[in-house]
């Protein structure tokens, strides 16, 4: 598309007719307002960063012709939209998953974490005494969640046999598998002992890797493709579980990242304040300007929270007792059946 037609570049998004996130089995549609802006935004920040004096991709006269007036306004949700996965509804989805869901999606209906970031949870990186899961920049800025925030986020008592599941016998690795790797019917491509061996081998990865590991989001491609080898989930196969299996055995029509703005909603309904819950979901708060006058207290605002998900709690735990997959974690660090 011509730069000279910039001005009609909105009216022709209009007519684009795509897949989801352009694959290719999936049903085409047109556009959504959201995605046609993002497509204008994205083009507008190739054209300022190609104009720049040290990239000098572009003359020097160069005007950026995507114009706020073109781009226009990020399109907002509207804060009075239905609560599509409500305390009761994710306590009954609950009542479906298998092992291995509990052990993957239970977390995310309970959890105000990204999908990626719980991707990317290392065993080590649960405090199994201290009850407490970190996320963060880590290997030197190999890997990072989005924004580069880090998070101690507490964990609740109910949830600690789960995650003692998740780790089995292993000391480190992945905390969360996939599930051919969870059952035994395949094995990992690559084993860890413990965290220092993790991050030797990571290291000689990203050296293997040399020019392609570039930059920070190279180093992060790259560490999450170690953690696949290292038998790790990838949220896209999660995504496609929760769509193919488990919504439709709960009777409900939404997407799997619907469950983070569920949990989002109960902490606002819990009481949880709002500098803590920007902390807690993984949002930067040092531009908050409360930041500087106002000390954060995560474990008793994230109580609040799952005091008011206690029956959610409650459901995680009993169904793990049913299915006879969850499992008790010693003084050796060794997990248990």
């Amino acid at each position: 598309m011509s730069l000279l037609g910039t001005p009609r570049i909105r009216a022709g998004l209009h007519s684009v007719i795509t897949t989801r996130n352009g694959k290719p089995g999936a049903a085409a549609k047109t556009l959504s307002v959201r995605q046609m802006y993002n497509v204008m935004e994205c083009v507008r920040s190739a054209l300022h960063w190609a104009a720049r004096p040290e990239i000098r991709l572009l003359p020097f006269d160069f005007v950026n012709p995507m114009t706020k007036e073109i781009v226009g306004d990020r399109p907002y949700k509207d804060p009075l939209r239905q609560q599509i996965l409500p305390l009761e509804v994710r306590v009954a989805l609950i009542g479906q998953l298998d092992c291995w869901q509990l052990a993957t999606i239970g977390l995310l209906a309970l959890l105000p974490i990204r999908p990626e970031d719980l991707e990317a949870a290392l065993i080590s990186d649960v405090d199994f005494f201290g009850r407490t899961l970190r996320i963060g920049t880590r290997f030197g800025g190999a890997d990072f969640s989005k924004g580069k925030t880090d998070l101690l986020l507490p964990l609740p008592e109910e949830l600690m046999p789960v995650l003692n599941a998740c780790a089995g016998n292993r000391f480190e690795g992945p905390l969360l598998v996939r599930r051919a790797i969870w059952e035994w019917s395949k094995f990992p491509k690559e084993y860890v002992e413990d965290r220092e061996h993790f991050e030797v081998c990571l290291q000689e990865r990203l050296v293997s890797r040399g020019s392609r590991a570039t930059s920070a989001n190279d180093r992060k491609k790259i560490t999450r493709s170690f953690l696949r080898d290292l038998g790790g989930v990838d949220t896209n196969q999660l995504a496609k579980e929760f769509k193919q299996r488990i919504r439709t055995s709960a009777g409900i029509n939404t997407f799997m990242y619907q469950l983070r703005h569920a949990v989002s909603t109960d902490m606002n309904r819990a009481g949880v304040r709002l500098l803590e819950q920007r902390y807690l979901t993984g949002h930067s708060v040092r531009r908050e300007i409360m930041n500087d006058y106002v000390a954060l207290e995560p474990q008793k605002e994230m109580q609040k929270y799952y005091d008011y998900a206690a029956p959610l709690l409650k459901a995680i735990e009993n169904r793990g007792q049913v299915l006879g997959c969850t499992a008790s974690r010693d003084g050796s660090g060794l997990a248990k059946s």
